[in-house]
C-alpha cells in the first residue's frame, strides 16, 4: 500500500546553515556568489554570458560569508556581485584553494593551473 504524501518524510538538510560560496571569472571580472546548487547557478549564468565562465573556487561555508567578502573587496567592486580581479581578491582565492570542495564528493572542479594567466 502506498503511504499518503503527508506521511512521507523529507530528507533533512545536514547543514541547513551552510551553503556554497563560489568565485567565477568572466573576462576581467570575478563574481562572488552563493548557492546551495552552485553548479546549476553557474550553468544558468553561462547561458547569458558572452565569455566562458571559469569557476575558480568553491567553498562550503555560512551564507553570511558572501556579504563579508563583498565588503572586504569593496575597493574592487564593479557592479552587483561582480568585482575586478585585483591582487587582493586573487590572493584570497589562492589562499583558500586548499579548502576548495573540489576534492570532495560534493562537486568536481577544475582549478586554473597557471595563475599568471588569470
Amino acid at each position: 500500500m502506498i503511504e499518503p504524501i503527508e506521511r512521507i518524510q523529507k530528507v533533512p538538510n545536514r547543514n541547513p546553515d551552510r551553503t556554497f560560496i563560489y568565485f567565477v571569472r568572466s573576462g576581467e571580472f570575478i563574481k562572488i556568489g552563493q548557492s546551495r546548487r552552485w553548479k546549476q547557478r553557474v550553468e544558468t549564468m553561462q547561458v547569458g554570458s558572452p565569455h566562458t565562465l571559469i569557476v575558480m573556487l568553491v567553498l562550503k561555508d555560512e551564507p553570511k560569508l558572501e556579504g563579508k567578502l563583498h565588503n572586504w573587496f569593496r575597493a574592487d567592486h564593479f557592479r552587483g556581485e561582480w568585482f575586478h580581479s585585483g591582487p587582493a581578491l586573487l590572493a584570497y582565492i589562492k589562499k583558500r584553494l586548499p579548502e576548495c570542495v573540489s576534492k570532495s564528493d560534493e562537486c568536481e572542479l577544475k582549478k586554473p593551473t597557471d595563475w599568471d594567466d588569470l
